[in-house]
């Protein structure tokens, strides 16, 4: 994974909050542990996929 695979969606999703969407980001990995990019960068999750509810849209 590339951390624009992390960052690019999140700033898009945030920046259409400000807009007035509704949209509630998490960052999730199959076992719920941090992950690294491709260049070595540690990105944060806020769990695992299975504890995650479902998606839905506004």
């Amino acid at each position: 994974m590339q951390l624009l695979d992390v960052s690019g969606p999140a700033e898009v999703l945030t920046t259409a909050n400000s807009y007035g969407a509704r949209y509630d980001l998490h960052v999730v990995s199959p076992t719920g542990h941090d992950v690294r990019t491709s260049s070595g960068v540690r990105v944060g999750v806020d769990g695992s996929r299975p504890n995650c509810r479902a998606a839905s849209t506004p």
